[in-house]
């Protein structure tokens, strides 16, 4: 019995740890049938229409959920695939124009969109929208070259408006993108004035730039130039200075476009230089830097030159500046009603040859902001080391900006000049009737709990019209992050401005000669004046934007 009892109880044992394991297995999955849900949207098309009228270019904004994943959505039209995404959010951008009228004595043409989402598992959800494409009307086109398009950029579009503000066509502009081709729906004459925007994202905000008063035949194409790329020079920027002899107001300035210095009478034997290199520019000089020594109470001015490549063992001798040819002017302005608080700002620049003034690779000469003005008159250095040199003033609401030194007189503009604001337009009220061109400049530099991060610089045909509508926005914009603010607060106009130049007869002729071409205005005109309203300075701001100053 004992030994039937030992045997019985193992097999007993192992029998209920065989059922309990029977019990505990994971059964079979069940197999996942479950389609993703699915839809989407054309950007610039209204939900409800059908068929949905698109031009050369459809945007695919897609939603897709899965509660196992979404492995891709794709895009079809009349069944041939067209583009695919795989990563949320999901676009698909379409070029539609081999799409457009398939028969040529038609001007649009019915096709059918699906568009099809895809789950980790292989389950499809599809959806159909009939589509209407448009042969489209081509308003302008911008080429575009390789080096370009800045890969800092986050995103990048063009659109063009009515002079009313409305919307006539967008184009995402992609980093590949060589030409782009701006067209419209609507049927507008090559003889009707539009607006012309770029749009920039950037790490710093929005930046745009619209030309208005332009249309087809005027501005056909449009072929953007390369803008120099810096980058940080990767040697010092501290250096030892000796031979201060301490004098009471003495101050060191240190400013080219290319590079910036700091001294201070504190710390005499320390000179700091900060320094750019320009990574892809042609025809560059030999590179060198520009340091003035100046004395605020006896106005003693002295400089001296350097390599741009001075290292750290170089030591910066105050006994090396110099007064060489340095001579000082002055200009005696006339017909100009001094208050006594006039605010005037002045800059001269020099340039070492032609292609550092061609490529604006300046040095600073001399500086002055002040609001007495003795005698109505300025005075200022210059020095006849450079080949070239320009010459900057800020008088008033007066502004100039001249190829060259100035006259030994000059005599401001007497254009008056105001402006007036309604919601998005504004309306300008000037007497002048030589001025030629228009400028507005938005946003704002102050930054507080008011900011809102972008600018925006539009020009006009200032002869042709007195009121501006700022252009509507495409939706894919209004998700850029200033946009709620944008929208929902008062336009914030930095700067308004009338402008003529010499050698330009004409806005036409400011288009063809500087806009067509991406040319810097003053390889044209020898001298720029206008008369200005600027809300947050004292003095004209002048913005160095890319493309229409």
């Amino acid at each position: 019995m004992n030994f039937l009892r030992s045997t019985i109880l193992p097999l007993l044992a192992v029998g209920i740890f065989y059922s309990c394991s029977l019990d505990s297995a994971d059964p079979t999955p069940e197999p996942d049938t479950v389609a993703p849900t699915l839809d989407f949207t054309i950007s610039g098309a209204s939900s409800d229409s059908s068929p949905i009228v698109v031009g050369d270019q459809m945007e695919i904004n897609i939603s897709a959920e899965d509660a196992k994943g979404i492995d891709k959505v794709e895009a079809f039209i009349d069944n041939e695939k067209v583009g695919e995404d795989t990563s949320a959010p999901f676009r698909i951008i379409v070029d539609l124009s081999v799409y457009t009228a398939k028969a040529l004595t038609k001007k649009a043409q019915n096709y059918t969109l699906r568009v099809d989402a895809i789950d980790t598992s292989g389950n499809t959800s599809s959806l159909e929208q009939t589509i209407t494409i448009v042969t489209e009307k081509t308003l302008v086109t911008i080429n575009i070259p390789e080096t370009y398009i800045n890969p800092n950029l986050i995103e990048f579009y063009l659109f063009a408006s009515t002079m009313e503000g409305q919307l006539l066509g967008v184009k995402k502009v992609e980093p590949t993108d060589s030409s782009i081709t701006v067209s419209t729906l609507e049927d507008i004459s090559e003889n009707e004035p539009f607006m012309l925007t770029f749009a920039k994202l950037t790490p710093y905000g929005a930046q745009f730039s619209t030309i208005a008063s332009i249309t087809s035949s005027l501005l056909p194409q449009i072929n953007l130039g390369s803008y120099a790329l810096f980058e940080n020079y990767s040697g010092t920027n501290t250096f030892q200075a000796s031979g201060y002899e301490d004098a009471e107001d003495d101050i060191i300035q240190i400013f080219g476009n290319r590079y910036l210095g700091a001294w201070t009478p504190s710390n005499p034997e320390i000179i700091t230089i900060d320094r750019f290199n320009c990574i892809d520019c042609n025809n560059s000089s030999t590179d060198s830097l520009y340091l003035v020594k100046r004395n605020l109470s006896t106005n003693d001015y002295k400089y001296l030159t350097t390599t741009w490549d001075i290292n750290e063992d170089d030591i910066i001798s105050f006994a090396d500046f110099t007064d060489k040819g340095v001579e000082k002017r002055e200009i005696q302005i006339n017909n100009f009603s001094n208050t006594g608080s006039t605010n005037f700002n002045y800059r001269v620049f020099g340039y070492f040859d032609q292609s550092d003034f061609e490529n604006n690779f300046y040095h600073r000469i001399d500086t002055g902001i002040s609001s007495i003005m003795s005698e109505n008159k300025i005075h200022y250095f210059y020095n006849q080391i450079f080949e070239n040199h320009a010459f900057e003033l800020s008088l008033g609401n007066y502004y100039t900006y001249q190829t060259d030194l100035p006259q030994s007189t000059l005599s401001p503009l007497d254009w008056t000049l105001d402006y007036s604001l309604d919601g998005s337009t504004i309306s300008i009220q000037k007497n002048s009737t030589d001025d030629i061109l228009g400028k507005i400049t938005l946003g704002t530099t102050i930054i507080d709990e008011d900011y809102i991060p972008y600018s925006w610089e539009l020009i006009f045909n200032s002869q042709e019209i007195t009121t501006i509508q700022i252009p509507e926005l495409p939706e894919a914009i209004k998700s850029w992050e200033f946009y709620e603010a944008f929208s929902t607060s008062p336009l914030q106009v930095g700067q308004v401005e009338i402008k003529k130049y010499e050698n330009i007869v004409g806005y036409d002729d400011y288009i063809r000669e500087v806009i067509a071409n991406n040319q810097k205005a003053y390889l044209i005109s020898d001298k720029i004046e206008s008369i200005f309203i600027a809300t947050e300075s004292d003095y004209h701001i002048s913005t160095d934007d890319w493309l229409i100053d």
